[in-house]
């Protein structure tokens, strides 16, 4: 391949598509929307193409159909464009394998946890100074770091294709504490089907607030949950009777109570399970009052979720 490449901003009709690509272009796709967001404010990489054998007087693309599918959907004039010169077909296949074989698709989730880290960085950023430093749109900004409002495991099921990603923007919006209740919703309802009933959510939330019930909402009563022990921790009591020795030193040891001792054991509702289970759900209490508080805020500044 020819080293002497040469920069130049050529006018889109002088530019054809390649004689064969290695992946169809899938306008519906996040990375192609992505890709299409970027372009709108700014093109970060030119294209590369090649003067065309097939096509004389015009350029063949090399690399970046998804950038110059963009522009033209944008109704851009001109791309950005590094011409090489004397590349072969059978080069042209191998920059694309080449191209497409260390590219791994951005996930939403990791593009809003690297604009989170710009924040932390520069506390003091404005979403249009953001909008400039990445190249993105105030709007797709927002929607993108509100998936920092799901939680992890969401946040996952995002990453995984699981969670289709406008039903994961609209879940980012109904209170953290209340997500649980939603999520299998978010991953089979049609959009406007889990819109509809996400907007719902957020309303009776916003009325709750407003009638001072938001602590019924937000702050769940602490109940004992049952889950049953690891086998393998059930299988060690039967070889040291730990817990069995410390139940019969306690005094009450009728075969009928040490039965319900042994199934309350095994199910965590033992006395010492439930005191773990009541810290933890007092730690996440105070977690659930501050995301309370927070919200009452929005909703007082008559700003509430879209």
């Amino acid at each position: 391949m020819d080293n002497d490449a040469e920069c130049r901003l050529l006018p889109l009709e002088e530019i054809v598509d390649p004689w064969v690509l290695l992946r169809p272009i899938n306008v519906n796709s996040i990375e192609y929307l992505q890709v299409r967001d970027t372009c709108r404010v700014r093109l970060l990489n030119s294209i590369s193409v090649r003067p065309s054998e097939r096509w004389p007087g015009k350029y063949e693309v090399v690399d970046g159909m998804y950038r110059l599918t963009a522009f033209r959907e944008l109704g851009k004039t001109h791309i950005p464009a590094t011409i090489h010169r004397g590349m072969t077909d059978e080069e042209v296949l191998a920059s694309q394998i080449q191209a497409n074989a260390v590219r791994r698709e951005t996930t939403p989730v990791e593009f809003a946890k690297q604009m989170r880290r710009i924040q932390k960085l520069m506390p003091d950023i404005t979403m249009s100074q953001m909008s400039v430093m990445v190249g993105r749109e105030v709007g797709w900004i927002a929607k993108t770091l509100s998936l920092l409002n799901l939680h992890k495991d969401n946040q996952r099921r995002v990453e995984r294709d699981e969670l289709p990603l406008c039903n994961a923007y609209m879940l980012a919006k109904i209170p953290a504490s209340l997500q649980k209740q939603y999520v299998d919703y978010a991953m089979h309802m049609p959009t406007a089907e889990f819109e509809a009933l996400a907007q719902s959510v957020i309303r009776a939330v916003m009325e709750a607030a407003r009638n001072g019930k938001l602590e019924a909402a937000f702050v769940a009563e602490f109940k004992p949950q049952p889950y049953l022990r690891p086998l393998k921790r059930v299988l060690e009591e039967i070889e040291t009777h730990k817990f069995g020795a410390e139940f019969v030193l306690r005094g009450d040891c009728t075969p009928m109570a040490a039965w319900d001792a042994a199934l309350r054991w095994a199910a965590n509702i033992d006395e010492d399970s439930i005191q773990k289970q009541q810290k933890a759900a007092t730690k996440r209490q105070q977690t659930q009052r501050i995301e309370r508080d927070s919200y009452q805020k929005l909703i007082e500044s008559d700003n509430p979720p879209d």
